[in-house]
């Protein structure tokens, strides 16, 4: 299916949102995930090391966890989940999934045996198992400095248990070179500026993963045999000249006071020569893929755009979403996720999804 073919339909969630989240006297610092069921919002903050429970119409109900290593403690706080009764936090430097009951208290705690640099959890298939990704840890680039490069990433799906059930596939990491480092003994590894990164979710007893090679979308059952294809034409968005200075801008300025050096460190990055066609890849509350769609970075600025697919693979809609809107759960009538105002302050909020 090509630009010429694209559905009618366009649904938006941009707007004023119809709730956001009041975190009381504690800012949110590095929100990683957060998820909604019925009238309950849970937002997992890393850097605060703390899960926090929001009723539906964005009041503080109560925070769990605080620094540590002990139950019910977090070092990094990388995703938070529910179940009927009980709230799911994963913490990848502790390799722990703690589950807490509605009201706060901790249940027990599963470790999870996975040797890698910060294992992500994706999403719950309906068997309650997950699947989480494994990547490598961080070596010296294979490649030579100022070219990129992906490792490979493991995915593989654990159970609520903590058992590693089975390896369900490689793909992709993100695309990353070595960056000039001030001191000549060490390195450092960046991602690349457009670089191609691998997104993945999980939906009933699919998965879905997008590598950023081209407008695709792989679906594989959950013990990774090849299932459904998603894909369409999508017009090449080229890296000119001109949209590199205005990365390079956009950089700068989100490095506030490291502006000058990180708009340096750009000069021998290896920018590519088509921005990837595809950003993140989530799954609605009704079985639905929703692709992000490639936007120059000047559009950024007028928001996001998605391409909405039915669980067959037919493309039925576009959707647009404000700008500096990260999406973290999408509902039959409302999107949740995390927005950025003009000083780089983190809200949760809760937008209304019109479907027109």
């Amino acid at each position: 299916m090509a630009e010429k073919d694209a559905p009618a339909a366009v649904w938006s969630f941009a707007g004023e949102p119809a709730v956001e989240m009041d975190a009381g006297a504690d800012p949110f610092v590095q929100v990683t995930s957060a998820t909604r069921s019925g009238n309950t919002v849970v937002v997992g903050d890393a850097r605060a090391n703390r899960v926090s429970i929001f009723s539906a119409d964005g009041k503080l109900v109560r925070t769990i966890g605080r620094a540590g290593q002990g139950p019910g403690e977090f070092q990094y706080v990388g995703w938070v989940g529910m179940t009927a009764d009980s709230i799911l936090a994963w913490d990848p430097l502790l390799g722990r999934l703690s589950v807490f009951s509605a009201d706060g208290q901790l249940r027990r705690e599963a470790t999870v045996s996975l040797a890698g640099f910060l294992p992500s959890i994706h999403g719950r298939f309906a068997d309650g198992s997950m699947l989480v990704s494994v990547p490598p840890l961080t070596g010296k680039a294979p490649v030579a400095r100022g070219r990129p490069w992906r490792d490979t990433v493991m995915y593989v799906r654990v159970a609520a248990s903590g058992q590693v059930l089975d390896t369900v596939g490689r793909f992709p990491g993100m695309e990353q070179y070595e960056s000039p480092s001030p001191d000549k003994r060490t390195f450092r590894t960046m991602s690349a500026p457009f670089g191609r990164w691998t997104y993945a979710t999980v939906s009933g007893n699919r998965f879905f993963v997008a590598t950023g090679d081209a407008y695709r979308v792989d679906g594989y059952t959950p013990d990774g045999r090849p299932d459904l294809v998603v894909q369409r034409a999508a017009a090449e968005l080229p890296v000119t000249r001109e949209e590199r200075e205005a990365y390079t801008r956009l950089v700068a300025n989100a490095a506030g006071a490291r502006g000058a050096e990180a708009a340096r460190e750009l000069e021998t990055a290896p920018f590519p020569r088509a921005i990837p066609p595809t950003g993140a890849v989530l799954s609605d509350s009704e079985g639905r893929l929703w692709v992000q769609d490639a936007r120059r970075t000047a559009d950024k600025a007028r928001g996001s755009r998605w391409s909405v697919f039915d669980a067959g693979g037919k493309w039925i809609a576009r959707a647009e979403g404000p700008p500096r809107f990260t999406v973290h759960q999408i509902g039959p009538d409302w999107v949740l996720g995390q927005l950025y105002d003009e000083d780089g302050v983190g809200h949760i909020r809760i937008q209304r999804l019109r479907r027109r």
